[in-house]
């Protein structure tokens, strides 16, 4: 197999190795982007939903290892943490440390890759953004999994740059272990290596190798759920998917709003003036390939929020702008003085100031809240006689996925009764656990009422055991 996928022609021009002076810089990159993060994730909690959840999973998952099937989280995510949490068994913790050296591992492999491609005025500079750049900063410190899906992509892409086809498949199989986006970018890097190399045969293995986990996933999930499409269905559910389509040209102007959210109009304006030139000058293979892998992730950024009616997560954003920056940065002239540079430099903050100030996003990732209705309800689980028992919990604006995070023995046994969750899941807990108890808040009653028809109980609404706002916990009878 090893053989097979061995390309004899490099896919674009090996860079000099680094002297010991830029190395030490590297180092000292790292090191200060390793520390904001730390801070950050010091001083904050993720906020409520998908991160707890994922990290619950992780912590869930280190009690019982086992090979998980298919469903709508990947699963390396989940692996990766929860080794982790073998270690230490903390899950509010192990999972956002982790991400935090993922985080900062990508500083690195960045600048290494944008060194291959441009040099390393460029490498540095999108270095230097791309660490004190907010977004990647507060993905850096929560539970999401897009930190391991950007170290892991941005490694395949470096031995790419080497004709390393053996490495880089094999990250990105992991890669699609992560992220479904992986599925899609996948196919584009061995496409960019045969139109590069012109060696079909040792690609033509590694697509049938990436292959191999997105065909077994389907059919799982079509064995486990009844439907190959059951991922697509249970990922837009909810009343946040039910918007009319835009246009393309209004799903444009949308992306470049939310974009210069997060890195400010001139370094946009920046960006765009780079891709006019990539469109007219001549350039070197690898920054051929990188320009048509920022042209897709665009494309497909376009796409979601065109198909999704405006919606589409900030952490998508983020890869694009990662691929766009050097081309944005590269404009800036190499004769330029340093004051000059430096002037540049304080427009671009102010400009990102100014843009981020006034940007609302769809979604964030961590909170300074201090979380003082959860650890009353902890508590209270704590030194109550269901301190082991199961627990139903209601969404609470997912306030309740925060409830197992920092009340580890309820890890393994509570389900979050939302739109999420099937009829026959429920139904399916109820009658295997048993709940004693049901974790809720006010604005969720027509949650409630499905719990007590599908799972055949009744909720003591009348006496609740517990009430910090927004939390109200009853007891339900069989």
């Amino acid at each position: 197999m090893t053989r097979l996928l061995q390309v004899r022609r490099p896919a674009v021009r090996t860079a000099a190795r680094m002297d010991l002076h830029d190395r030490r810089r590297l180092a000292l990159l790292t090191a200060c982007a390793l520390m904001v993060r730390g801070v950050v994730v010091s001083q904050t909690v993720d906020m409520p939903g998908d991160a707890p959840a994922r990290a619950v999973l992780a912590y869930a998952w280190s009690l019982h290892p086992c090979w998980m099937g298919g469903g709508v989280w990947l699963p390396l995510g989940t692996y990766v943490s929860g080794l982790a949490d073998l270690i230490w068994l903390h899950p509010a913790w192990v999972t956002r440390l982790l991400d935090v050296v993922l985080g900062t591992l990508c500083i690195p492999l960045y600048v290494l890759l944008v060194r291959q491609t441009f040099d390393m005025r460029t490498a540095w500079g999108s270095g230097l953004v791309l660490a004190c750049l907010p977004l990647h900063v507060a993905l850096s410190a929560s539970s999401m999994t897009e930190m391991l899906f950007h170290s892991l992509l941005l490694g395949a892409l470096l031995l790419l740059c080497h004709r390393r086809l053996v490495g880089a498949t094999g990250l990105l199989v992991a890669a699609e272990m992560t992220r479904y986006e992986a599925w899609a970018i996948a196919p584009f890097c061995l496409l960019a290596v045969a139109a590069e190399t012109r060696e079909w045969r040792p690609v033509a293995v590694a697509a049938v190798v990436l292959a191999l986990f997105p065909l077994y996933w389907l059919t799982d999930s079509a064995r486990m759920f009844g439907s190959v499409w059951y991922i697509a269905e249970q990922g837009l559910r909810g009343p946040e998917f039910a918007r009319p389509a835009l246009t393309w040209p209004m799903a444009l102007l949308d992306l470049l709003r939310k974009s210069a959210g997060h890195v400010g109009w001139g370094l946009l304006i920046l960006m765009g003036l780079g891709i006019g030139r990539g469109l007219r000058a001549p350039a070197p293979t690898g920054r051929r390939v990188l320009y048509g892998f920022a042209c897709f992730t665009t494309f497909l950024n376009l796409r979601m929020l065109s198909h999704n009616g405006g919606l589409l997560w900030d952490r998508h954003l983020l890869l694009m702008l990662m691929l766009w920056l050097p081309f944005g940065l590269y404009q800036i002239p190499a004769a330029w003085s340093s004051r000059a540079r430096v002037a540049l430099a304080v427009l671009l903050a102010g400009s990102l100031a100014l843009s981020s100030g006034s940007y609302v996003p769809d979604q964030r990732y961590v909170t300074r809240d201090t979380l003082a209705p959860v650890r009353r309800v902890v508590s209270w689980l704590r030194d109550s006689p269901y301190r082991d028992a199961a627990i139903l919990l209601t969404r609470c604006d997912w306030m309740s996925t925060y409830v197992p995070l920092y009340y580890p023995p309820a890890a393994s046994q509570n389900l979050i009764v939302s739109e999420w969750i099937r009829d026959v899941e429920l139904q399916q807990f109820v009658t295997q656990h048993r709940p004693p108890i049901v974790i809720t808040a006010l604005g969720d009653a027509d949650i409630l009422q499905r719990i007590e028809v599908v799972g055949h109980c009744h909720i003591q609404r009348d006496a609740p055991l517990l009430q910090a706002a927004p939390f109200i916990i009853y007891r339900i009878n069989p």
